[in-house]
């Protein structure tokens, strides 16, 4: 009986102790930028952006400006998130959303646009999330709350 116990905590401790599960995190998506700004992240994980603005936006890389997207489709105001797999990368950043404008011609055509009102970027970065923050980063966000060279989990 001692064997068998030992045997089934030493399995619940392995799985339990396990970092081989993918996490979904969570990025609000507003008209001038996300929250949190920065995502730490491991092989496998998603983001789930949720539109939290009034208007209908593409996310475009940090190499892409509003011309080429990381999710295909608008995602609409009012309407469920969109999923993004993060690639097997060390660090990607997302551009400030791409807002949606459409204009309409006198003879009945219509254009569509997409526009970033911001510089504010999303940082996608490998590894474990610091447990501290720094004095200094946390000065510094009191001037720049929205500066993803100085994010903080902890905030």
């Amino acid at each position: 009986m001692k064997r068998l116990l030992s045997t089934l905590l030493t399995v619940a401790a392995t799985l339990a102790g396990s970092t081989a599960f993918a996490v979904e995190h969570e990025v609000r998506i507003y008209a001038t930028g996300y929250f949190p700004n920065a995502v730490w992240f491991q092989n496998g994980d998603t983001v789930n952006f949720v539109n939290s603005s009034i208007y209908n936006l593409k996310l475009a890389p940090s190499s892409s400006n509003c011309t080429s997207f990381i999710i295909s489709g608008v995602i609409n105001a009012n309407s469920g998130p969109a999923y993004y797999t993060i690639p097997n990368t060390t660090q990607t950043n997302i551009n400030a959303p791409c807002i949606q404008s459409t204009s309409y011609s006198y003879w009945g055509g219509s254009t569509t646009t997409y526009t970033k009102y911001s510089n504010y970027t999303l940082s996608l970065i490998r590894g474990t999330a610091p447990t501290t923050c720094p004095s200094t980063k946390l000065d510094s966000l009191a001037t720049d709350p929205y500066s993803t060279s100085n994010a903080c989990p902890l905030e």
